[in-house]
């Protein structure tokens, strides 16, 4: 959606091969396939952990600006770490923000911790990346690919989320 935004539509399914993806298959301490028992999987701070077309978990900013970097010679901006106010700045200028949420755009209390290659990890089974387009003083405006609409959300409990997720955040310069 982001790169469609810019002006440089690329099939998501381009996308899911070209990522950066961890070859490590989850290890589960209980029932497999619960996502609380998983004890040892990937780190997507550094690729696409899971099977994009199945049992996965996602990417997150670092490995993914570096994708954008190479569909767009360069231009993605890691906001990561970043004020929400420079995130409603960047819509202001016409810029769509990919931002880390939880699919309940709320703060959640369900984490799991497990083992990576570079330490430990803490999940929790309702994340969620969707891109932020537009705001109100009263909501925020996301275009969610779980359920393929333009949503309003309120402000408050979306933040809350997108910090518990680590603040993370992309969008592409001209």
């Amino acid at each position: 959606m982001l790169l469609t935004a810019w002006g440089s539509p690329v099939d998501k399914d381009v996308l899911a091969r070209e990522q950066p993806t961890d070859p490590t298959s989850p290890v589960f301490s209980g029932p497999p396939g619960d996502f609380y028992s998983i004890s040892r999987w990937g780190d997507p701070n550094t690729a696409f952990v899971g099977n994009v077309e199945g049992y996965g978990y996602g990417i997150y900013h670092a490995p993914l600006a570096r994708l954008l970097n190479s569909k767009t010679q360069g231009h993605a901006l890691d906001l990561t770490g970043r004020p929400f106010s420079e995130i409603l700045a960047r819509l202001r200028l016409g810029r769509p923000v990919v931002v880390w949420t939880t699919s309940t755009f709320a703060p959640t209390t369900r984490w799991v911790t497990w083992t990576t290659s570079t330490g430990p990890f803490r999940a929790t089974p309702f994340e969620h990346a969707v891109l932020l387009v537009g705001y109100t003083r009263d909501k925020i405006i996301v275009n969610n690919p779980l359920t393929g609409r333009q949503e309003q959300v309120s402000p408050a409990p979306f933040i809350a989320a997108w910090q518990q997720m680590g603040r993370q955040a992309l969008t592409l310069t001209r």
